[in-house]
Formats: C-alpha cells, structure tokens, sequence
C-alpha cells in the first residue's frame, strides 16, 4: 500500500509542476485563468489567477518531497494541510 501511495503522490506532484509550468510560461495573462470557472469574486480573480501557479508548485513540493509528513506522538503520519493549519484540541488555538 505504501507503493501505490508513493505512486499517486508522485503523479500528483507532478501533475501540479505542469500545470504550473504551463501557466507560468504565460504568465502575463494568469490573471485571467481563473475568470471562465467564476471561482473568486470579480475583484479577486486577478490576484487567484497570479497566485494560483505558486500555489501549485507549493503542492507539487509538498508532495514530491514529502514535506508534509511529520511523526506523531502516536507513532502515526499526519499528511496535509492540517499539520500547518492546526487542528483543536491539538495544542493550536
């Protein structure tokens, strides 16, 4: 299991390299990307569009260099997002 784990984690990073890499050749018009799938208020989608590629290649690093793995106390993994953002009753406010 942890083989197909390892799988999925690296054709997901890499997915998100390419998507990024995609965006950023044309990164004069990313401001616009986010437009069609009306995601963000109007006055937001600019930015979304701008941060959108940096945000990808955050997750594509995250994933294909497992920085999101830390030991638990338990002897456990946790993975995601939850390790930065906290979780209550885990000692985070």
């Amino acid at each position: 299991m942890e083989r197909v784990a390892l799988a999925a984690r690296a054709w997901l990073g890499t997915m998100f390299v390419y998507s990024a890499a995609l965006k950023l050749a044309h990164y004069d018009q990313a401001g616009r990307t986010v437009t069609p799938y009306c995601v963000a208020p109007q006055r937001l989608e600019g930015a979304a569009g701008f941060a959108l590629p940096w945000a990808e290649l955050f997750a594509a690093a995250s994933l294909l260099l497992a920085v999101c793995r830390r030991e638990r106390t338990d002897g456990a993994h946790d993975r995601g997002v939850a390790v930065w953002v906290g979780r209550p009753g885990r000692g985070h406010a």
